[in-house]
């Protein structure tokens, strides 16, 4: 979580990463050229391909669905 913390503050200053439910979509914190590149990093983080047509965006909203979905057992 780590890595998808600091691709994020990267890429918005403001960004703590301190919330947890923090919506990464609506707070703009993730556009649409930025969720390209953070679906990309996420594969290569999980070490799952993803077919980016399928994505569901309710498991990377937030942080925590995040954290839940792809890193419950065992962090990256």
């Amino acid at each position: 979580m780590e890595e998808i913390v600091a691709f994020l503050a990267i890429r918005n200053p403001e960004f703590t990463g301190a919330d947890p439910d923090l919506d990464l979509i609506e707070s703009r914190t993730l556009d649409s050229l930025g969720l390209v590149e953070f679906l990309l990093l996420l594969q290569e983080l999980t070490g799952s391909e993803m077919d980016m047509g399928t994505v569901d965006l309710g498991t990377i909203r937030t942080l925590g669905q995040l954290r839940a979905a792809y890193f419950t057992q065992g962090e990256r």
